[in-house]
């Protein structure tokens, strides 16, 4: 078990600290002590979401971990604030922390999913489309962005693709053949 947890209650920044490794990680929570249950019970369950700070369990056991207040904030508002403040302090390196930033969810860049899982998400993106205001701040955040060589390569040849294929398919000859095939398919459906 997580030494020192029963003496925590009340809301603020708190920390999880490995002293075999010397490392900690650093939360913020309205009410401490059910926050660090619920770290406690991830960890035994070998669940929880910070893969660091789960490995160092499984290597060190609970033995070696305890949690300390690192201070009391009674201002929800200013809970996360304080908490980048004590990340920063502590420095990245010497955190279990995932996270950079306080209250914002970790990369997902580099977790395996599952086909399943991956096909989910893409179902509920596909066919969705943008807002003109989503577009440009897409946009903005890729200018300027280095690209691989491999990847201009990509670019240019779909760009040469469509301005060909524009091209073709306004051609009188090209709306003919378009025409006809899709007669054709309409003949065959309706013969069916």
């Amino acid at each position: 078990m997580i030494s020192g947890r029963a003496s925590l209650a009340g809301s603020g920044v708190y920390a999880i600290r490995c002293s075999a490794s010397g490392q900690l990680y650093i939360g913020g929570s309205i009410a401490i002590p059910t926050r660090l249950a619920g770290h406690e019970k991830a960890l035994r369950r070998g669940r929880h979401e910070n893969k660091y700070l789960q490995r160092a369990w499984v290597k060190y056991g609970a033995e070696a971990f305890e949690c300390y207040v690192i201070e009391y904030v009674n201002d929800r508002e200013l809970i996360t604030g304080r908490e980048q403040a004590h990340r920063e302090a502590a420095g990245q390196c010497s955190l279990f922390n995932i996270a950079t930033q306080a209250g914002k969810p970790p990369s997902l860049k580099g977790i395996r999913r599952s086909k399943a899982a991956t096909e989910a998400t893409a179902s509920k993106l596909r066919g969705r489309t943008l807002s003109q205001e989503q577009r440009d701040k897409i946009s903005a955040s890729q200018r300027g962005r280095p690209k691989s060589l491999a990847h201009r390569r990509r670019l240019r040849w779909t760009q040469e693709r469509r301005t060909r294929q524009s091209a073709y398919y306004k051609t009188p000859e090209a709306r003919a053949k378009q025409s006809a095939a899709a007669k054709t398919r309409w003949a065959k459906r309706v013969a069916a």
